[in-house]
């Protein structure tokens, strides 16, 4: 029965931190229009969530390898409700975004550390199966994110509430994981990889900056841009370092 309940709660989860970026699909011009930034700007509150998820995920994983599986989804789970709350609160656009770093930043470990504690905690014929829900949790809120955000809007006629959401079903997910989780994590403490990690941050703010200038009008044609073909090389070359440092690092 608590291992049930524990593995509900990471299934929750998982699928709120995963839904973030499709259920903002939904309101990205309302919420454009409410701080009065372009279309263009508008997407750095996507972008930005996006790379905060990359950079946590190794990083968020290592540390609870090292210090405890529950202690860091809790963790994790708190700064995305705080980040959730002060999404929803952002009197500016500036505000805006950095609240959704911070959001990123408690997204970014949950679906690493749920896979782990299934791996730490649950037998070995359960773990494909319930690892398999867990990464299913990821595609099913891809399709139905934009979904629920254009109910919730209908519902609440503010895109606030996309946001406001996730504190009661925050709160209760670390209730529940107080009582309910088991405590886990690795006897071997192995270092984490500040270099590799920063590297493959750069590699991939740079495809997102690229992806960001093309010109939808004009598609073809800011390809060969330098802000676009320049930063897609800088890209590759900071990508291929990634590689030769990570090899470097296991011999």
């Amino acid at each position: 029965m608590r291992k049930n309940i524990s593995f509900i709660i990471l299934i929750i989860g998982v699928f709120m931190a995963a839904l973030d970026n499709g259920i903002i699909s939904a309101a990205l011009t309302t919420i454009n229009s409410s701080f009065n930034v372009s279309a263009a700007a508008g997407t750095w509150g996507i972008t930005l969530y996006t790379l905060g998820l990359a950079i946590m995920t190794p990083i968020v994983g290592k540390l609870s390898d090292r210090y405890g599986r529950k202690k860091l989804f809790l963790i994790e789970i708190v700064i995305f409700t705080i980040g959730s709350l002060a999404v929803a609160l952002s009197p500016n656009f500036t505000f805006f975004l950095v609240a959704r770093v911070i959001q990123s930043f408690g997204g970014g470990g949950i679906f690493i550390i749920a896979s782990s504690h299934v791996i730490a905690t649950y037998a070995k014929e359960k773990q494909g199966r319930l690892i398999g829900l867990l990464g299913g949790m990821n595609g099913i809120a891809a399709v139905i994110g934009p979904n629920i955000g254009s109910f919730l809007m209908d519902i609440t006629g503010t895109w606030h509430w996309l946001f406001l959401i996730n504190v009661p079903i925050g709160i209760l997910l670390v209730v529940g994981g107080l009582f309910y989780m088991k405590e886990s994590k690795d006897s071997l403490m192995s270092k984490i990889d500040f270099i590799g990690i920063t590297l493959l941050t750069f590699s991939i703010l740079s495809v997102m900056l690229a992806v960001n200038n093309l010109s939808t009008g004009h598609f073809f044609d800011s390809i060969y841009n330098w802000s676009v073909l320049g930063l897609l090389i800088l890209s590759i070359f900071i990508f291929v370092a990634f590689i030769i440092v990570e090899k470097e690092m296991r011999k």
